[in-house]
């Protein structure tokens, strides 16, 4: 994962501590190659739910899920059907918004797009890289002597 993103199973995901409309957080984490979070099932929810208790923001307000009501079905962001939705009870409420927050009960509610909130982008991990200093022998020669020094080259690997 890049730098401050965190690595959960085979994704990649940051808190991105600032308040959006959906429509502006789904454009915020496509600029980095990304969508808004969004869990598949209850492990991966709670994991979301930790990110955001570390930041001590979980008390004080919901934050967007990568889904929303698309032509009167909830779906994922991309149109795909939501494999886990852990509605809380009476939800989807379309009457109250037509996307989906989350917040401390890790239940998740139909709420209004245009309010603003927080939320996490998330992307797929790519291969892990390693990066190694090696030692190379270099020699320099001068009009009287030949003279070798080792230089310490830095080299970076992708592993698949």
């Amino acid at each position: 994962c890049p730098q401050d993103w965190r690595l959960y199973e085979d994704s990649c995901y940051i808190v991105r501590d600032l308040r959006y409309t959906f429509e502006q957080a789904t454009n915020d984490c496509a600029a980095v190659g990304a969508t808004v979070a969004l869990a598949d099932d209850a492990d991966e929810l709670n994991f979301i739910q930790g990110f955001f208790e570390e930041m001590e923001v979980m008390a004080e307000s919901r934050y967007w899920m990568g889904a929303r009501n698309i032509s009167g079905q909830y779906t994922a962001n991309d149109g795909t059907a939501l494999d886990f939705s852990p509605w809380a009870y009476g939800e989807p409420d379309s009457t109250q918004g037509q996307c989906v927050a989350v917040g401390a009960s890790t239940l998740w509610k139909a709420k209004n797009c245009n309010k603003l909130r927080r939320y996490l982008c998330e992307k797929p991990a790519g291969p892990p890289v390693l990066s190694r200093v090696t030692e190379i022998p270099i020699t320099t020669v001068s009009e009287d002597d030949a003279v070798e020094t080792t230089l310490p080259v830095a080299t970076t690997v992708s592993v698949e």
